[in-house]
């Protein structure tokens, strides 16, 4: 009979040993699983800007005869620039250079009194600081492409050029806006699935904690059984020293 028992404590022990082993097994990848949950985030798309190629065909070809002035291109001689606390001045002002090598000497007065500091800064007044750099560095570029256009170096009035340079930074923030629109939308589901993600991480660790207080208990259970059996195994020895 102490045979069979002992077997059975032998065979309990086992059992015990491999569901200790599995739920160890099991809050460890757990635990990394929930983690990995909880530190996740959003990949957010950044806009994208829009180039002069894709603003060329709705600015040119030039429908105005070139003699038409705008009503926004002023001759007067300009006022003082006051450089201080522009934002991004820097940038702006290679802005200008690169639209610079679009007029001749004669028509810098012209140029200065329109495309200046002051018209750029108005011009970005609106822009969320958090896409403003993103949205200058495409002024740029803008700027660069405009100065390279054969269509626009060809073109004699000075006040027809500044029209449509400035019709074509319009577009350019119009399109910009257009698509700040769309990756907003995506970003915002986007942030909304990584928060539920995050959630879910939360929620499923605490599955951990339930996977290693069980895995304590067989544990215990198994130090217990351990006792037991050699409890068994002391008895008969001492009984035989005994005697």
């Amino acid at each position: 009979m102490e045979n069979i028992e002992n077997f059975y404590l032998k065979l309990i022990r086992v059992f015990l040993v491999i569901f200790a082993t599995i739920a160890l097994i099991y809050a460890l990848i757990n635990l990394i699983t929930s983690v990995s949950d909880i530190i996740d985030e959003p990949e957010l798309e950044q806009v994208d800007l829009p180039g002069w190629s894709d603003l060329r065909y709705e600015i040119l070809p030039i429908k105005k005869s070139s003699e038409e002035k705008d009503d926004t291109i002023e001759s007067k001689p300009p006022d003082k620039i006051v450089d201080d606390g522009i934002l991004y001045e820097s940038e702006l002002k290679l802005v200008i250079q690169n639209l610079k090598k679009l007029f001749s000497d004669d028509q810098m007065m012209i140029f200065e009194n329109n495309l200046n500091l002051q018209y750029l800064d108005r011009y970005i007044d609106n822009i969320p600081n958090i896409y403003l750099e993103n949205f200058i560095n495409g002024m740029v570029n803008l700027a660069s492409d405009l100065s390279e256009d054969n269509l626009l170096k060809r073109i004699e009035d000075p006040g027809r050029k500044v029209t449509l340079i400035k019709d074509s930074f319009d577009l350019y923030k119009v399109t910009f806006f257009e698509r700040l629109n769309s990756v907003e939308t995506s970003n915002y589901q986007a942030i909304q699935n990584s928060q539920e993600i995050n959630a879910e991480g939360y929620s499923n660790i605490i599955f951990t904690a339930y996977a290693l207080g069980s895995f304590i208990i067989f544990l215990l259970y198994i130090l217990i059984l351990k006792v037991e059996y050699n409890l068994r195994k002391i008895a008969p020895a001492i009984s035989s020293k005994d005697q």
